[in-house]
């Protein structure tokens, strides 16, 4: 929900029966872009979460959060997709002279393990810093 809110998105205009829209290239930069910071801040949180208490099994924590982060991020993106507009051919078949861009993202793939990615050094870096055993710290 956080990239559907944060994502920006363009009004385009139609003229001559076709769509005119400027700073296309930086939109779509900028949309993706703001689907990597809220995955990124996601995977931060949830390790800083998990690093602040104590768990008997941090494996399978760490585990589970990695899988349940990717599937967030993809139902982030999808849900965002779903709740944005409709793609511009629909909008100006329906009428609108004013149509607004989609919410898409041009590169799902990698941006979907950004936020397993993120978590994984975060909770690493959690780990050094305070000696956890479990994961490969200094010790106590």
């Amino acid at each position: 929900m956080a990239w559907w809110w944060l994502a920006p998105t363009a009004v385009a205009r139609v003229e001559d029966g076709s769509v005119v829209l400027q700073g296309h290239q930086e939109l779509q930069i900028a949309q993706d872009g703001w689907f990597a910071v809220v995955v990124c801040a996601a995977g931060v949180v949830v390790a800083t979460v998990l690093a602040m208490r104590h768990s008997r099994r941090p494996t399978v924590e760490a585990l589970l959060a990695t899988v349940g982060l990717a599937a967030a991020a993809f139902i982030a993106w999808r849900v965002g997709t779903w709740l944005g507009p409709e793609p511009l051919v629909d909008q100006v078949r329906a009428g609108s002279t004013h149509p607004v861009t989609p919410l898409t993202l041009r590169t799902p793939e990698p941006l979907l393990l950004l936020g397993p990615l993120l978590f994984s050094l975060t909770r690493f870096v959690a780990a050094l810093l305070t000696g956890d055993p479990a994961v490969g710290g200094r010790g106590r």
